[in-house]
């Protein structure tokens, strides 16, 4: 990769317009949803406040994605008297419980938000360097996309189509994360 301080900034500016790219086209199809960010004229400069406006609604819509469609989730908030709507800034995220490791290993079905029939992927990561328990992570199709999507975007802010990059992973047993 070439190290000068000139690509870094480039790949920055790639990632903060796929960023606001991603914002206009929610502010034009569904402008209610952030009505607090301002202007949503698509030709106008998205601001701080339009990247926390968007933040905040990806925040609550993922939260009460999880509370209504995860038994893990929803007894997990209801346990610490905490519900969805309950969120209205993003400094309450610091109220939201956290899941740890352990959680996930012991209970990997009850994360799941989704029928068995809609998984396209099911990856067990084992932990490095420890005996620790593996962890099971189930994908839909459409979850792979926006990872593949948000993993390009990642390798833009540090490469573009000149550079030549090369992946180096574990070696891996079938449903690893290497597979």
């Amino acid at each position: 990769l070439r190290a000068g301080q000139g690509n870094v900034r480039m790949g920055w500016l790639f990632l903060e317009q796929w960023l606001h790219d991603k914002i206009r086209r929610r502010q034009q199809s569904e402008p209610d949803d952030l009505k607090d960010s301002g202007n949503a004229r698509p030709s106008r400069e998205i601001s701080r406040q339009d990247v926390e406006a968007y933040q905040l609604h990806k925040l609550k819509s993922i939260l009460r994605y999880a509370y209504d469609k995860s038994s893990f989730y929803r007894e997990l908030f209801n346990g610490h008297q905490i519900r969805p709507d309950d969120v209205r800034s993003l400094g309450d995220l610091a109220g939201v419980p956290f899941t740890n490791p352990r959680d996930l290993a012991e209970n990997s079905n009850r994360f799941l938000c989704v029928s068995h029939q809609q998984v396209s992927r099911v990856t067990t990561f084992k932990t490095s360097g420890t005996t620790g328990p593996e962890k099971r992570v189930f994908c839909t199709k459409n979850d792979l996309d926006r990872m593949t999507d948000f993993m390009g975007v990642g390798l833009r802010t540090v490469a573009d189509h000149r550079d030549v990059l090369q992946i180096m992973m574990p070696s891996g047993t079938k449903n690893s994360q290497l597979d």
